[in-house]
């Protein structure tokens, strides 16, 4: 979630609802009540994840032929040994699944959480930050919500502190700059008007912080290098790239590594401040985190198709008061069967 690009923008007008909140219907994408309920439910985990059995752990180079490690007994011993259930072992083999996806939420460019002047919200109003309710791993990646002065944009304005004796912005502080030169309170700390800072809380099921040097990239890198030894973005080897590295078309339209107006070099879609998945750590840098990973070691062929799970051995019926009952086949998110054909999803 980039908050810098939330507090300044708002849905279009087409979605707007009128007499929904206190602003309505010119609230912002930030809302200006500053809470925000999130959830997801696209988690795919590597014991549903099912490929041909062999070896000792999942083997995804190859493309056309990846294998997973068999199912082992749930006991070993006494009166249920060889009995079911069987278990994977890919959830706790420490070789991570490369189709596996994690869930939860990351919020990015937060250093000010201050509703933009272009959206109009009056400074009565403006007065709230961000509240972040999850069952779901939240990660704070660079600077989040900062004491700071200056104009309102998401670059850093002079540092605030509760007494205009700082204490050293790096290094270590003792115990008399601590607790005997601080004496002077500085106003502007902590004031609506004067300080970029507004009151935030999170609560998650758990809360990390990435550093801002991290350049993330996307999963499109993956398939992008497969068969590379020595993966890198490297300058101008991506820009506008509509193949991957050993010459698989990309889907007609679908084109991550497109150039951006005003950029000319290197993977722009990460390295330009003006797009969604900019990220600080990747100006200059030649690696994204989707690098690191196990990707395959061969060329991918041109009529493969990448699938979160295996239709033909998970699916599920979902059964919901809200909605009539379907089936869903979890290698793709589109609606396959109605409840007109329940009768051979229930055989199934």
């Amino acid at each position: 979630m980039d908050i810098g690009m939330l507090r300044r923008t708002r849905p279009s007008t087409s979605i707007q609802v009128a007499n929904n909140t206190d602003n309505a219907p010119n609230d912002v994408w930030l809302p200006v009540s500053g809470i925000v309920y999130a959830f997801r439910e696209d988690a795919v985990r590597e014991d549903a994840i099912a490929r041909p059995a062999s070896g000792t752990y999942t083997d995804a180079r190859n493309p056309s032929s990846p294998t997973d490690p068999p199912l082992q007994q749930a006991y070993s011993v006494g009166a249920s040994a060889n009995a079911e259930p069987k278990l994977s072992t890919k959830a706790v083999d420490y070789v991570p699944d490369p189709v596996r996806r994690p869930y939860g939420f990351r919020l990015r460019n937060g250093s000010v959480l201050r509703r933009h002047p272009d959206m109009g919200v009056s400074d009565q109003d403006n007065i709230r930050g961000l509240s972040f309710f999850t069952d779901q791993p939240v990660y704070i990646m660079g600077n989040f919500n900062l004491h700071q002065d200056g104009a309102d944009n998401d670059g850093n304005g002079n540092r605030l502190e509760e007494f205009k004796e700082q204490l050293p912005s790096s290094g270590l502080y003792n115990e008399t700059q601590f607790y005997t030169n601080r004496v002077n309170r500085d106003t502007n700390f902590a004031n609506a008007t004067t300080d970029r800072w507004r009151p935030s809380e999170i609560l998650a099921d758990a809360v990390s912080v990435v550093s801002d040097n991290l350049c993330d990239g996307s999963v499109i890198d993956t398939f992008m290098t497969a068969s590379d030894t020595s993966p890198s973005l490297s300058t101008n080897t991506y820009a506008g790239r509509q193949t991957t590295d050993s010459g698989v078309n990309f889907p007609n339209g679908y084109f991550p590594y497109r150039p951006t107006p005003g950029d000319s070099g290197a993977a722009d879609v990460y390295d330009n401040s003006n797009s969604g998945l900019y990220g600080p750590g990747c100006q200059g840098s030649q690696k994204t985190t989707f690098l690191n990973q196990n990707r395959p070691s061969v060329d991918i062929p041109q009529n493969w198709s990448w699938q979160r799970e295996n239709p033909l051995t998970f699916s599920r019926v979902l059964k919901s008061p809200a909605m009539e009952t379907v089936l869903y086949s979890h290698h793709c998110p589109q609606l396959v069967l109605h409840q007109a054909q329940m009768s051979q999803a229930n055989q199934e």
